[in-house]
């Protein structure tokens, strides 16, 4: 992503100033991936209150960084991305990345500090066990993959429509527009019942195997 950016602002997207929103992007991979792996380990010992406290703080924090100010005074604009925003979009959004990676930062350490103390590992505690590398590998082969194929199909689904649509005559200022409002507002409209099926699945999935594994029906 880091070298192909400018091809995929300049050539793709056809859109260059896209580029800086890129590299902003890129900054929050490593960092979201360290913070799903933490939780990941809460969930594994079905404790949900780590994650919780976690999610909440780093909404709290998203909230109050990019949040719309009204009435009169210093703060009547907002926070940071509004004003930022009516200065230059690009910058907006792009600071709205940081915003996302300092969010996620807060929520790595907030994690870290319900980690269980004095734990020693050990060099046989990281030699690999081939049991347990079949047992993650059976789970975790067909969620990958069919992650992997959905993100390869978000990837390309700006570039294709856009490409199509201005094939077909439509200008780049109409396509930015009507896809923000389509990807922006009614798609996350849409998704909503995700929330709860993400939530639900989480917390409850877990502990009904367990029961159903015990014959505790």
């Amino acid at each position: 992503m880091l070298f192909a950016a400018k091809f995929i602002a300049s050539s793709l997207l056809h859109e260059p100033d896209s580029y800086l929103i890129l590299i902003s992007a890129i900054l929050t991979f490593p960092i979201i991936s360290i913070s799903s792996i933490i939780k990941g380990y809460y969930y594994g010992k079905q404790n949900m209150i780590p994650n919780a406290i976690s999610n909440i703080c780093e909404q709290i924090i998203r909230y109050i960084l990019s949040a719309q100010g009204q009435g009169a005074g210093a703060m009547a604009d907002g926070t940071i991305i509004p004003p930022l925003t009516k200065i230059n979009m690009i910058y907006g959004a792009s600071l709205l990345f940081v915003i996302n990676l300092i969010t996620e930062i807060a929520s790595i350490i907030i994690n870290l500090l319900f980690l269980p103390k004095g734990i020693i590992i050990t060099k046989n505690d990281l030699q690999p066990d081939l049991n347990t590398t079949r047992d993650i590998l059976n789970i975790s082969l067909p969620t990958v993959s069919s992650r992997i194929i959905g993100n390869i199909g978000y990837f390309f689904e700006p570039i294709i429509l856009k490409n199509l649509l201005l094939y077909s005559g439509y200008t780049n200022n109409y396509i930015l527009y009507e896809y923000g409002v389509y990807n922006g507002y009614s798609l996350t409209i849409l998704t909503v019942p995700s929330f709860f099926i993400i939530a639900i699945s989480s917390a409850l999935i877990p502990e009904i195997s367990k029961y159903y594994l015990n014959k505790k029906y």
